[in-house]
């Protein structure tokens, strides 16, 4: 896979080195098993990688390493290069330098590297800061001499033919630089094509470049640091650079988003920016803390847009880590790797701790580019302080850090992840049309005809999640069923549920309560039931207070028609704080089901209600059937019937298939993955959420659901909007954050929609009342106002387009 890169005797082209230096076009992830060759650095830190040829060459601040199967340890002072297939650490290539090296980078004869730090000297000659070595001798290479930056030197890249330094300087030699440079390749001089101030800091600290990266076609850079201003231009702590003039300007992007105060103890939060192989985007990681979690970048990773412009641009995507530092990143074509001394990823809402959707990854991870969610890839290492590098090759992935445990096995301060024995990473695009549409499932598929009563306490009506009667409001002072006294609460968040909580109950009778605050009168219900009636009684009940937190804080008695049911019952010490329970109690009605809450400690308090009539039946029309038709985006064909009478849609609520996976929405607030193939459905996977509850209520309630580009998007009943959440299919990871990405727009109404899916570059939906489909344009990830047209329907061609689930797949003939 190496061809020319893997012959020493043979020059390396600069162009060759340019994309080298960016990162490589891998068609997979790497293996999560370290090779078991590369040699242990013994102490210290690897912070610096590159690959001339054969030979892998690391630097940083160690000063000992060893062969991985030898016990001689060798003296190694800040460098050392090993055989990249060996990994034999190279007895000629020994430079002795007197402080860290911060950079690497290959250079374009494909014999030497340059190297920047805070070193002085190398093998006791003079070197200030930055200096090329002879990859096969470790000594300096004759000619180039650059006159001494006079602090340290951070980064260094070759790139197209050019060499750019940045640091803690502000000359270099005589000529002033603050920061950044070109410096002559053969020679070292300063050069003026790249004379731009760098001024300012944020916090404190000093004026710096930390970090710089140039797209492969050398045409644009970032450099990150410390700093606010770049040019005189408003430029905190990022700056893009524009190339392709001489001498270089800064460029028409600027972004406000790391303004905003992290911690305490850091002057400056960027650590990291790297080029995607194409140069279309640039990957930037941050320390910081977690000071509040969204919209600040204090302890994330971010994509951002190359081609983007303007005084105020965005991310594409921010994973938040919850807390932790990451300090590298890689990106290939498949995966954005990053590292630093991280434990978790999609983790926004929480701090040092797991939060909802939550992914467990110990110090180093892989991203998904098209949305920041991580991948499966978790070979786990010793955090430390953490990975300081991470550098791609057309074979695998270096990794430098300063412990000395990867995936369980020791790896002293470097580990390889060889391409070989990697996974694919699935990238779903559109289905093109023709399709074959598949209508999973009858509507309505089950009526609920046992139900005597539902009163959601405290709150709105809510739909039905089974063809039974909607939940009761309960939002008025008075009511019919009960007594006066009482008061609602109100919460903005769902809650987890346990698995008393039956699947046709709505989450959201937990966003609501009714509790009393005082004795007299206790709360009481009544609700007429004939005599002689076996029923059974259903109490929802969730703690939401944080002053009623934990056990023994909240308690009081339940009595049904004068009999205890409940006796100091305490919902904290039964279910937990933040978790939605139910207890049920089978009676027999005297004319009137009565109940009774009455104090013991704190104020009693119910959620929701329901009287269940025993000897009533629930029934299901349909509920098995699997219709398709084909379709190409005008004309439809006739049905086809794929009847599975081994196989219910009654729970479903919305549906998408992604390269043949079926993604189903369920009424009991799961996500379920199954193989679907021509009307075959496969066993059901049940996606884990990670604690996601308020996704778990919009389960429940989804209505249509499409994927599109590594984002999932779906409608609720009863809200006109269109909602999306990240979906990595390769891990099955949703994003912990909800989007709004549209209201109602001409051409659709969201609170109408009874089935959606995209094919093509147009975006079809089921009118829920009429039964007919609707196109319209789907651009950049939104609908196109003003452009929709009935396609199909009743009164177009006959064709009913309702059902539990419509989904589309790439026309089979047939």
């Amino acid at each position: 896979m190496l061809a020319v890169l893997g012959v020493v005797a043979l020059p390396v082209s600069a162009a060759s080195l340019a994309t080298a230096s960016q990162g490589y076009h891998h068609d997979g992830l790497v293996s999560d098993n370290p090779a078991n060759y590369t040699p242990d650095v013994l102490d210290g830190t690897v912070r610096a990688i590159v690959r001339v040829g054969s030979t892998v060459v690391l630097g940083g601040s160690f000063t000992t390493a060893r062969d991985h199967d030898s016990a001689q340890t060798l003296v190694r002072n800040r460098l050392l290069a090993f055989d990249a297939m060996t990994g034999l650490l190279k007895e000629d290539f020994r430079p002795d330098l007197d402080g860290t090296v911060m950079a690497l980078s290959a250079a374009p004869d494909g014999q030497s590297v340059f190297v920047g730090g805070s070193f002085k000297m190398i093998d006791g000659v003079v070197a200030n800061r930055v200096a090329k070595l002879d990859i096969s001798t470790g000594q300096q290479v004759p000619g180039f001499s650059p006159a001494a930056p006079n602090a340290r030197v951070d980064d260094l890249d070759f790139v197209a033919g050019r060499l750019f330094v940045g640091g803690h300087f502000d000359t270099i030699g005589t000529v002033r630089r603050t920061g950044l440079a070109e410096l002559d390749p053969s020679t070292g001089q300063v050069l003026p094509s790249l004379d731009v101030e760098i001024a300012g800091t944020q916090w404190g600290g000093t004026t710096h470049v930390y970090k710089l990266d140039v797209t492969p076609d050398g045409s644009r850079m970032v450099v990150i640091g410390n700093f606010v201003t770049v040019a005189g231009q408003d430029r905190t702590q990022v700056a893009m650079l524009d190339l392709t003039t001489n001498p270089a300007r800064v460029a028409p992007w600027r972004t406000d988003r790391f303004k905003p105060k992290c911690g305490p103890k850091v002057d400056s939060i960027v650590r990291d920016v790297e080029f995607a192989p194409a140069g279309d985007f640039f990957v930037i990681v941050t320390t910081g803390g977690h000071i509040g979690g969204p919209p600040k970048l204090c302890d994330t990773i971010s994509r951002w847009q190359t081609a983007a412009t303007g005084s105020a641009v965005d991310p594409m995507w921010v994973d938040w880590t919850g807390g932790d530092s990451t300090y590298s990143a890689a990106v290939t074509d498949s995966a954005i790797y990053v590292g630093g001394h991280g434990r978790w990823l999609n983790n926004p809402f929480a701090a040092n701790t797991p939060g909802p959707g939550a992914v467990s990854r110990e110090g180093v991870a892989a991203l998904d580019p098209r949305n920041g969610l991580p991948l499966s890839w978790n070979p786990g290492r010793t955090r430390g302080h953490g990975a300081e590098e991470l550098y791609a090759t057309a074979d695998g992935l270096y990794m430098g850090s300063d412990t000395d445990r990867v995936n369980a096995e020791r790896h002293g301060r470097v580990a390889f992840f060889p391409l070989a024995g990697g996974t694919p990473v699935p990238q779903p695009g559109p289905v093109p049309l023709p399709v074959d549409a598949y209508f999973l499932g009858a509507t309505p598929a089950i009526h609920s005809t046992n139900v005597l009563y539902r009163v959601n306490a405290g709150g709105p009506s809510i739909a039905t999640l089974d063809g039974g009667p909607d939940w009761l409001s309960d939002s008025a002072t008075s009511s019919a069923q009960r007594n006066l006294g009482s008061t609602s609460g109100s919460y903005r968040t769902a809650v987890a549920i346990d698995s008393t909580v039956p699947g046709s109950t709505p989450r959201d009778v937990f966003l609501t309560d009714r509790f009393d605050p005082a004795p007299k009168p206790e709360m009481r219900w009544a609700f007429p039931v004939p005599s002689g009636r076996e029923v059974q009684v259903r109490l929802y009940f969730a703690n939401r207070s944080d002053e009623t937190k934990t056990a023994g804080t909240r308690q009081f008695d339940v009595r049904i028609d004068g009999s205890v049911k409940l006796d100091n019952f305490d919902i904290v010490g039964s279910a937990g704080h933040q978790v939605g329970t139910m207890r049920a109690f089978d009676v027999t009605s005297d004319g009137i089901v009565n109940i009774f809450f009455g104090h013991v400690v704190n104020d009693p308090l119910i959620n929701a209600i329901e009287i269940i009539d025993r000897a009533g039946t629930s029934s299901s029309s349909g509920a098995s059937d699997i219709m398709q038709r084909g379709f190409d985006g005008s004309t439809v064909t006739p049905v086809t019937q794929h009847p599975d009478a081994e196989f219910s849609w009654a729970g479903a609520r919305a549906s998408t298939l992604i390269d043949g996976q079926l993604y189903s929405a369920w009424n009991d607030g799961h996500l379920y993955r199954r193989s679907f193939a021509d009307g075959s459905v496969g066993p059901a996977v049940d996606i884990d959420l990670r604690g996601l509850s308020d996704f778990a209520g919009d389960l429940q309630y989804a209505t249509g659901m499409f994927y599109d580009d590594g984002r999932l998007f779906y409608t609720r009943a009863g809200r006109s909007a269109l909602y999306m959440r990240y979906l990595t299919v390769e891990a099955d990871v949703i994003g912990a954050r909800v989007f709004t990405v549209s209201g109602d727009v001409s051409g659709v109404e969201w609170a109408k929609v009874k089935g959606m899916f995209r094919a093509g570059s147009k975006l079809y939906w089921v009118n829920a009342v009429t039964g007919d489909l609707h196109r319209l344009p789907w651009v950049a990830g939104a609908p196109v106002a003003g452009a929709g047209k009935v396609v199909s329907g009743p009164t177009v061609d006959g064709t009913d387009w309702r059902a539990k689930s419509v989904v589309v797949a790439p026309a089979v003939a047939r």
